[in-house]
This record gives structure tokens, sequence and C-alpha cells, in this order.
């Protein structure tokens, strides 16, 4: 997705992941991301995260749960 800032911008990009998964309140799935942020004068200026797409996509059934290694 690239860097990308602003609140219109964050609206966007909320609306079009609900566009696409528009029964997400409806799914239920555990994920583990990582979420960084940085304030600047009491109010919030940056953010990073980290999804923690695959194991929802495997979660879902979209992506099949890798075998796992033979030794």
């Amino acid at each position: 997705m690239g860097d990308r800032s602003g609140r219109e911008t964050f609206k966007q990009m909320v609306a079009q992941w609900r566009g696409a998964v528009p029964d997400v309140h409806w799914r239920r799935f555990e994920t583990v991301s990582g979420t960084m942020g940085r304030f600047r004068d009491g109010r919030a200026a940056e953010h990073w995260a980290e999804q923690g797409i695959f194991p929802m996509l495997v979660h879902l059934g979209i992506v099949p749960l890798p075998a796992p290694a033979s030794s």
C-alpha cells in the first residue's frame, strides 16, 4: 500500500476495506498484529501497522495452511 497520510486517506482506506469485506462484523478470526505510533503535541502524528494478513487469510480459508516441514 505504500506510505499514506492524512485523515481523509485513512477514511478512504477504511471504506475500501469495508467495501471489500462488507460482512466484516460477522466474521470472527484471531490475528496478531504489530502497531506503532508517534504523537506530537498530544495528537497522533504517525501510525504504522503490520496487519497479520496471512493468518487471517488462512483462517478464512482463502489460503491453505502450509504443510509441516518433513525432516
